[in-house]
């Protein structure tokens, strides 16, 4: 056979769009006629075509009258076939399958693709134009579409298909990029020991707090509940394992540890890790202190022990005791290690903490106590308040303590030495040598213009009533902006008046607005395309310095042309 291995091609007359069926249906057939069946005479095609078409479509070709010489030709079949079937298309619904056409999880050029197929049946006079505005609103990512939208009127279906491929194609790169990275997950956490400040007795109490921890470290932990049991680990309290019916052996008991009651100090929650922080929310104060930093780190150089000093230390008598701190300006309050208290030997008891300690990072850090240590330095002998922290860290010296004890000295200003035989500069210098920058309100150069749509009708808004309190102030602020050049009175007719809006700022002035609603409506604005961070971090590569300036009173920089100004009339 002429068609062996070939696919038959079969005509489904119950499809709810006959015109693509029947096009598909046509191409199918074509490709076969074309090929094996080329050499066939035209009587054999029709033949063919009129087994393809199935039972339905012979009951059409039934209905037909045709000539001796019409029943001969094959294109005459095929346009009857295509009479029949293009009453049956429906536009509408092709536009309402074009208009909610989202692109999903499909590639742009997958899209597109489908969007095409679909405007074939929409009769569309600019094609082009539909599948540009399908693509903006049914695009899968938010940067594409702010990219296409910033394009404005100028944007074409080419150009947008190349921003949209450009964008896909680029987080292509970057996903394929950050596959190769080398992976950046802690595995293990290496808690540092710091001898200098450890005794033989805070390392055993330190014991569970100088393990390695594998695993990602969570820094917000919580308290746990005063009784916890798990058949598993055993009784949160005494460590053993027992009936929940059993009465606990920790009941009653008191830990040797933190010297509460009803646990035992080998499970004793007292014993807090170094990298566990618990969060503390009995203070009676909501007042917070900031501890910019507890932890020591020493870096070695060139392998001969030579420390990189890239941190202050001062040496400070406490209780007739030499105790080496760390200076750390970020710090609000002195902080002294549990194991550094003890061996002081401090008579007196440690009182409840009455603020909360913050770390850098937000997390709370909890306190044992607060007291005051005669402490000395030089000249300087005075009693500071040391807040006691259960940690291995070295002690610190707060701000303020180190300015008491003049260890540090701030500079809020600095001089200028001038090298030339003319005076220093100075603020008074400055505003007489360039006394026209600081008159008035600075103007940008030019007048904006502002163009109109004459065909929306001008709108006149009834004044807006003022609040008496506000009065007073209001005249004078108008006042003010009158003698500024700012504002001007008018007192002929206008085309345009806009209602008066007054806010009452935070330092009790007022600012003087206006709300333009109805003359925003009427503005015909020009297009500009808005760039992205995308854009312009690739220009920023090579700059060294950056400058944020705030323009004050920023509109009252740009003036108006005199045409433009009538439409700004209060």
């Amino acid at each position: 056979m002429d068609l062996n291995g070939v696919p038959q091609p079969q005509m489904n007359w119950d499809s709810t769009n006959l015109v693509d069926t029947w096009k598909k249906f046509k191409q199918h057939v074509g490709l076969i006629l074309d090929g094996p069946l080329a050499e066939k005479d035209e009587k054999v095609k029709i033949t063919y075509l009129l087994l393809w078409v199935g039972e339905k479509g012979r009951d059409i070709y039934n209905t037909w009258q045709l000539s001796e010489d019409d029943a001969k030709k094959l294109s005459v079949h095929f346009d009857k076939f295509l009479t029949y079937v293009q009453p049956k298309q429906n536009s509408l619904l092709a536009r309402c399958k074009f208009r909610y056409e989202t692109q999903s999880s499909d590639t742009v050029e997958q899209f597109i693709t489908r969007l095409k197929l679909i405007a074939k049946d929409c009769n569309f006079k600019d094609t082009d134009e539909m599948i540009r505005d399908s693509l903006i609103f049914g695009t899968s990512s938010p940067k594409v579409k702010e990219k296409l939208l910033n394009e404005g009127d100028t944007l074409t279906l080419e150009k947008a298909i190349q921003i949209a491929q450009a964008f896909e194609y680029s987080q292509g790169q970057l996903k394929e990029m950050k596959n190769l990275e080398p992976s950046t997950v802690v595995h293990e956490l290496n808690l540092p020991r710091h001898s200098q400040y450890n005794s033989a007795s805070s390392r055993k109490n330190h014991k569970t707090s100088d393990r390695t921890r594998t695993g990602p470290v969570n820094q917000n932990r919580v308290k746990v509940e005063p009784h916890r049991y798990s058949s598993q680990q055993g009784c949160g309290n005494c460590g053993r394992r027992h009936s929940k019916h059993e009465e606990c052996p920790a009941k009653g008991k008191k830990c040797n540890s933190c010297q509460k009651w009803n646990h035992f100090a080998q499970v004793c929650r007292s014993k807090q890790r170094v990298d566990e922080v618990v969060l503390d929310t009995d203070s009676d104060s909501d007042q917070e202190f900031f501890i910019d930093c507890i932890n020591e780190h020493n870096t070695f150089i060139n392998d001969k022990n030579k420390v990189k000093r890239d941190q202050a230390f001062a040496t400070i008598t406490v209780c007739s005791k030499p105790i080496k701190f760390k200076l750390d300006t970020g710090s609000q309050v002195n902080i002294l290690p549990k194991h550094i208290f003890e061996s002081l030997k401090f008579n007196g008891t440690l009182k409840k903490s009455p603020r909360i300690l913050t770390a850098y990072n937000g997390n709370a850090l909890p306190s044992l106590g607060v007291c005051c240590l005669p402490c000395e330095h030089g000249s300087v002998n005075s009693k500071l308040e040391f807040y006691c922290l259960d940690t291995n860290s070295p002690p610190i010296l707060g701000m303020q303590s180190c300015l008491d004890y003049e260890l540090i000295k701030l500079v809020y200003s600095t001089e200028t030495t001038c090298t030339s035989d003319s005076d220093p500069m100075t603020k008074s210098s400055v505003l007489k040598d360039y006394s026209d920058i600081f008159k008035g309100v600075g103007l940008v150069s030019g007048k904006a213009t502002i163009h109109i749509d004459s065909e929306v009708p001008p709108v006149v808004h009834p004044p807006r009533r003022v609040p008496v309190a506000l009065r007073g102030r209001l005249k004078s602020e108008l006042d003010r902006m009158v003698n500024a050049d700012i504002i001007c009175k008018v007192n002929g007719p206008t085309p345009w008046v806009n209602s008066l809006v007054v806010v009452e700022k935070p330092n009790g002035k007022l600012r003087v607005c206006l709300d333009p609603k109805d003359l925003n409506s009427a503005i015909q604005r020009p297009h500009y395309p808005m760039r992205t961070l995308e854009d312009i971090l690739p220009q920023l590569s090579n700059a060294h310095y950056f400058t944020k300036l705030d323009v004050r009173s920023g509109y009252w920089t740009i003036s108006l042309d005199e045409p433009s100004s009538y439409f700004y009339y209060l």
